[in-house]
Order: structure tokens, then sequence, then C-alpha cells
């Protein structure tokens, strides 16, 4: 970084886009910071063709975890 260039950030476990996935329970079990039983939940959903309920389930978790944040 001697010519003065500044790196603000850089990922040290790069993410995985997972477009390639179509397979619901193969997608939800990428969420690993969700329990077994909600990602059983949000596939059984997807797959029901439950795809409000599946994503209104998953809103309400993530607004859960930003709600918990310190």
């Amino acid at each position: 970084m001697s010519d003065g260039s500044v790196q603000l950030w850089k990922e040290a476990n790069p993410t995985i886009a997972l477009d390639g996935i179509s397979d619901a329970p193969t997608l939800a079990g990428h969420a690993l910071q969700l329990k077994s039983k909600e990602r059983a939940q949000i596939a059984m959903n997807f797959n029901a063709g439950n795809y409000e309920i599946a994503a209104s389930y998953i809103w309400r978790i993530v607004h859960r975890g930003i709600v918990a944040a310190p």
C-alpha cells in the first residue's frame, strides 16, 4: 500500500453465490444461522408452493436478528 491506495475491507471467507441451486432443502441447508427445524419449515413451505409463507417466515427471522443485534 505504498502507492497511497487504501484497502478498507477484505472478506476473509468470500461469500459463495448460490444462484445455480433451485432445490429448496439444499438452499435452506446453507443458512447455517438457522436451526434445522427452521430450515426444514422453509423448505417444506417452498416445496408446497407456499412462497409467501416461506418469505414471511424468513423475513420474521431476519427482523428478529436485526432487532436483537447490539
